[in-house]
C-alpha cells in the first residue's frame, strides 16, 4: 500500500527520507537557540510534507487502518531527525518516546521561553550592534539575524501601519551603527525621497563601499573582493639590497655641517646637491663647492659613532650592535663598559645603607618602599603598591 501512495500524501516516503543524517545543520543545546532550531526543523519538515507529525495535525487514529504501519515508519524517521539534531544530553530524554508529537511538545515546553529578559537583551544587542572593524555585508548579517528573532516572537497578525515603522526603525537602525566614512552616504538616503527600505539603502552602502575601493586604486593595482570587504592589490614597494641598506645606515650616521642641506637619492645614497642656508632659503652650491663638501660628508662616513649607535638601539648588547653595524667586538665592549646606563637598568633595585639603629616600640620607626608601575592595574586603575613595615612588631 506505501508504494502505491501519491508522492504528494503526507504519509508517502521519497528514498532519501533515512535517519541517517540531520535534516538541519543546528543542534538544539537549550533554550538560547530553541527558536532558530524550532524554525529551521519546521522549514525541513514543511518541505518533506512530515509537519502534521508535529504540529498534532497527522495523529495515527487519523489515518485508515491499512496506513497504520505506514505512518509508524514516517513517525520514528521523524523521531530519528529530531534526535539527530540535538546535543547528546537530551538525546537520552528523546530515545524512549514513541511519538514524534509529544516529543516536539515536550522540548516546546521546556526551551520556548519568551521572556522578557531576552527581549530586552535583543533590544540591546541591536541597538549597540556598529560595523568596527567588520565589513558592510558582515554588519548587515549580524543585524539581520537580530531582527529575524525578535520578528519570531511578534504576534503574526500586524497591520500595515506597524509594518512600515518596523522597516523605519529597521533603516535607522542599520545606517546608526555604520562607520563616520559613511556618513555622506547616510545623509543622501535620509534625504531619498521616498525613503527606501532597508535592503535598498544596503545596497546603496555596498555600491559606495565598491567606488570607494576602485577610486583607491592606482596603477597597476587591482580590487579584490574578500569576505573583509574590498582590498586593493596595490604595486610592492622598492626592495633594498645590501649595499643600500649600508648606504642609509651611514646617511642616518652623517654629521652635516650647519646651515648645511643634503639632498639626497635614497635608492642609491648618492648626495644630488648641497646647499647652505641664506634669508631662510636652502641655495645650491656651485660644483667645485660641492664636490669638496661631498668628500667631506663621505669621510665623515667611514667613522661610526659606536656611542651613538649604542644609544640608538636602547643599549644593546655588543654581540648585537657587531651584527647590525658590523664593527669588531673590541669596539662594542670598550663603549658598553664605560656605559653609565647598561649596569644601572640591571638592578632590581638601589642598595640599601647599612643602619645599627633599633627601635624600642611600635611606630618609632616605618620602613617604606613605593613599587611600580605593575603591567595589570587593579580594580581602581592603580599601577604602584606601597609597602609599610614597622621595625618593632615587624607588622607590614
Amino acid at each position: 500500500m506505501a508504494n502505491t501512495l501519491d508522492h504528494n500524501h503526507a504519509l508517502y516516503l521519497h528514498p532519501s527520507d533515512t535517519t541517517g543524517a540531520p535534516i538541519v545543520s543546528i543542534q538544539l543545546t537549550g533554550s538560547d537557540n530553541y527558536s532558530i532550531w524550532s524554525r529551521a526543523m519546521r522549514i525541513q519538515l514543511l518541505g518533506k510534507n512530515k509537519l502534521g507529525l508535529i504540529d498534532g495535525t497527522l495523529k495515527r487514529e487519523d489515518v485508515a487502518e491499512n496506513l497504520g504501519h505506514q505512518w509508524d515508519k514516517c513517525n520514528a524517521i521523524v523521531l530519528g531527525w529530531i534526535m539527530s539534531s540535538v546535543s547528546k544530553k537530551l538525546v537520552t530524554g528523546i530515545v524512549y518516546a514513541k511519538d514524534a508529537c509529544r516529543v516536539w511538545e515536550d522540548l516546546k515546553e521546556r526551551f520556548d521561553k519568551i521572556n522578557a529578559s531576552r527581549i530586552y537583551q535583543l533590544h540591546k544587542e541591536i541597538a549597540t550592534l556598529c560595523q568596527g572593524t567588520n565589513s558592510v555585508s558582515t554588519y548587515f548579517t549580524k543585524l539581520k539575524e537580530l531582527w529575524d528573532e525578535y520578528e519570531s516572537m511578534i504576534p503574526a497578525c500586524r497591520d500595515r501601519e506597524f509594518v512600515e515603522h518596523l522597516h523605519r526603525q529597521k533603516l535607522m537602525q542599520f545606517l546608526m551603527g555604520l562607520n563616520e566614512n559613511y556618513e555622506q552616504a547616510r545623509s543622501q538616503i535620509l534625504m531619498t525621497n521616498p525613503t527606501p527600505n532597508v535592503s535598498k539603502a544596503y545596497a546603496m552602502i555596498i555600491e559606495r563601499e565598491i567606488q570607494r575601493a576602485v577610486s583607491n586604486v592606482t596603477s597597476g593595482g587591482r580590487v579584490e573582493a574578500t569576505d573583509k570587504g574590498y582590498m586593493t592589490d596595490l604595486p610592492k614597494p622598492p626592495q633594498f639590497t645590501a649595499d643600500q641598506y649600508n648606504q642609509i645606515m651611514m646617511m642616518l650616521n652623517k654629521d652635516v655641517p650647519q646651515n648645511t642641506m643634503a639632498n639626497m637619492d635614497l635608492l642609491s645614497g648618492r648626495i644630488k646637491g648641497i646647499g647652505k642656508e641664506k634669508d631662510g632659503l636652502y641655495l645650491f652650491l656651485p660644483a667645485d663647492e660641492r664636490e669638496e663638501m661631498s668628500e667631506g660628508l663621505s669621510a665623515q662616513e667611514k667613522e661610526l659613532d659606536v656611542s651613538l649607535w649604542h644609544r640608538r638601539l636602547t643599549h644593546a648588547s655588543g654581540g648585537a650592535m657587531r651584527a647590525i653595524l658590523g664593527l669588531p667586538i673590541e669596539n662594542c665592549r670598550d663603549v658598553i663598559d664605560k656605559c653609565d646606563v647598561c649596569p644601572l637598568a640591571k638592578h632590581t633595585r638601589l642598595p640599601f645603607h647599612s643602619s645599627d639603629s633599633k627601635s624600642t616600640e611600635i611606630f618609632q620607626l616605618l620602613h617604606l618602599d613605593v613599587w611600580g608601575p605593575y603591567s595589570t592595574s587593579t580594580v581602581d586603575g592603580n599601577k604602584y603598591f606601597l609597602t609599610i613595615v614597622d621595625d618593632y612588631s615587624r607588622v607590614t
